[in-house]
């Protein structure tokens, strides 16, 4: 929570629109905690949420070892196409923060 306030905050300073971006790897289950946990203390400390979840579809999209996922090129293509998807949804995300 210390950590997502004082980004927040640098943020706000340098009129920059926090973003969090939930992008779950298949595969990749050793995560300490709830992923919906970590993203509700992102939502109320103030970033906005972008949420790419569902990228892979099923889709053998991920390379790498048990303990080492990386996208392929497949699903890097995948996950800039669900990023644009959601930015077109959120286009004030692209915009300068008026958050002083």
């Amino acid at each position: 929570r210390c950590t997502y306030a004082r980004i927040i905050a640098d943020c706000r300073e340098h009129s920059i629109v926090p973003v969090w971006v939930d992008l779950p790897m298949p595969g990749q289950f050793e995560i300490p905690g709830a992923p919906q946990a970590a993203r509700e203390i992102a939502k109320k400390a103030g970033f906005k949420i972008l949420d790419l979840t569902g990228w892979a579809n099923g889709y053998e999209l991920v390379e790498g070892k048990a303990d080492d996922h990386h996208a392929n090129a497949l699903g890097h293509k995948r996950i800039a196409d669900r990023l644009m998807e959601e930015l077109r949804l959120q286009p004030s995300l692209l915009q300068e923060s008026k958050v002083p």
